[in-house]
């Protein structure tokens, strides 16, 4: 057994002379297995270039055996095919951890060429040990590396040279595994290199790896987190100057006894003017977290910043908690009744929440600015509906914290809007995940929303979405605050599928047919 064999679990004959067929071109050795106990004993030998099991042998075989492949083999080349055209099914080979899953609909050769490419990165990392690429940050940003090498699924170390300090990043088959700049690691260190605009990078590919796992998080959530990331840091950087600002501490004995969560460490630094752009390699925090910290200092009063003779510092005479905010609005009294009776609310004075999800987020920020007719852009608004009952709207982007943010949030929680773009393509088996996810987890009332898309459009959508015909859904301009405030209106339960009993007992992690 090599890294150059597929190992297939299927009963048809047919359809394992054609994957040998086909896969013996390219150099590959076909294995088939008729059951799971000859599958596991072959996988304890040496490492193979994938596992293709087809959903019928799935069937006959023992759950927990199926569960143990997933978990102690590398998932990453997992694939399940001939999968009935049912969204929980699909879903829940998904959370098993397969890296792609077929339906019935979709014909072997179809799965063969889909195959081809992820494969032939796979076993190159065996043979490949040579410099890849080198170059400028400026001509080639981090954000352009990360998504060449997931798509291309590259393993290697990628390694970057700011003006002023040099990072590395690990990845295996495309995904980061670890990441080092500084005294940061993980996901940090990764959104603090995104953060350079200008250095270079040396990618070489790598036979052995640093088994050292820091970041947990996939390139497409990684990307998403740094987007709203990028938006705050534009945020506090406007409300402080610039990069070339000077900064300089004020009130520090006040600060100290402040509470605020800022390292002493790091103040010190701050004790005589220094300028903005120097201090985002301090040891402390990453460039984005400092930033954070100065733009945090200057609300409450601590930090003086001066920028081409212009003094700019808080005007506040004595220093006071700020809080993140929350447009609020009250609803037209026909809008109120007609969400008061849709979720059953109780007169109890409290927030009801209605977490709306989009792929980036920015289009869920749109809907909120405008459901409370907010000037700016806002994360979150509160919809009044009458002087005890109000709903707490909250855009969230569809990424890898998302069930976690949502967790947050259930004792609240009443419904949900999803706000489907075209955005949503680069992350579309995320989003129909999350999706039919949340249904399981929270069975409340949703919608769905097609926004900037035709009719044509929508109908693509939805069936990438896998979506029943049944749905709830909407189409809207997310400006037009009627047609906002009737997808709200438009929130329903989903319908429920029949079951049969046995369905019913068997609907666990990995589904039954």
């Amino acid at each position: 057994m090599s890294q150059t064999q597929i190992i297939i679990m299927d009963s048809d004959e047919q359809r394992l002379d054609f994957f040998e067929s086909m896969f013996k071109r390219d150099g590959y050795d076909v294995l088939g297995v008729p059951d799971v106990t000859a599958l596991l004993a072959h996988l304890e030998k040496k490492p193979v270039a994938a596992i293709l099991l087809e959903y019928s042998a799935l069937l006959i075989n023992d759950r927990e055996a199926i569960i143990r492949i997933f978990r102690q083999y590398d998932h990453n080349n997992i694939f399940v095919y001939n999968l009935p055209d049912d969204a929980n099914k699909r879903l829940a080979f998904y959370e098993l951890g397969a890296r792609r899953v077929f339906d019935l609909a979709s014909p072997l050769k179809e799965i063969y060429f889909a195959l081809r490419e992820p494969l032939r990165n796979f076993t190159s990392e065996w043979t490949d040990n040579e410099l890849i690429s080198a170059g400028d940050l400026q001509e080639q940003p981090l954000k352009n590396m990360l998504a060449t090498i997931s798509r291309e699924e590259r393993s290697g170390i990628l390694r970057l040279f700011s003006n002023q300090i040099a990072g590395k990043i690990y990845f295996r088959q495309g995904f980061a595994t670890h990441a080092r700049v500084g005294l940061h690691t993980g996901e940090r260190a990764l959104m603090h290199m995104l953060f350079w605009p200008e250095g270079t990078f040396r990618f070489t590919s790598q036979i052995k790896f640093n088994e050292t796992y820091t970041v947990g998080i996939s390139h497409v959530g990684l990307l998403i987190a740094a987007e709203h990331i990028r938006k705050q840091f534009a945020a506090h950087l406007a409300a402080l100057g610039s990069l070339q600002a000077t900064v300089k501490v004020q009130y520090l004995g006040d600060l100290l006894q402040s509470g605020l969560d800022i390292q002493p460490e790091f103040i010190d630094l701050l004790k005589r003017p220094a300028e903005i752009k120097t201090l985002l390699e301090n040891p402390f925090y990453t460039n984005f977290e400092t930033v954070e910290r100065l733009h945090l200092m200057l609300k409450n009063g601590y930090l003086n910043v001066f920028e081409t003779g212009k003094k700019k510092s808080s005007e506040a005479a004595t220093p006071h908690p700020v809080s993140p905010k929350v447009a609020e609005h009250s609803a037209d009294p026909d809008d109120a009744r007609a969400l008061i009776q849709l979720f059953g609310l109780e007169e109890n004075a409290r927030d009801y929440s209605i977490p709306v999800l989009s792929a980036d987020g920015q289009s869920a920020m749109r809907f909120v600015q405008t459901a409370v007719d907010s000037p700016e852009e806002i994360n979150r608004g509160r919809l009044n509906l009458d002087a005890n009952r109000h709903c707490l709207l909250e855009a969230l982007a569809i990424n890898e914290q998302i069930i976690d943010d949502v967790e947050a949030r259930k004792e609240h929680l009443i419904g949900f809007v999803y706000v489907v773009d075209p955005a949503v393509e680069s992350r579309l088996d995320y989003t129909r995940y999350i999706i039919g996810k949340m249904t399981q987890l929270y069975p409340v009332p949703f919608v769905i929303l097609f926004s900037e898309m035709d009719q044509t459009a929508v109908d693509e959508m939805k069936l990438k979405l896998n979506m029943p015909v049944e749905q709830t859904t909407v189409q809207a301009t997310l400006t037009n605050k009627e047609q906002v405030m009737q997808a709200l209106r438009a929130m329903r339960l989903p319908e429920e599928e029949k079951e049969d009993e046995t369905s019913v007992a068997n609907d666990e992690v990995m589904p039954d047919a």
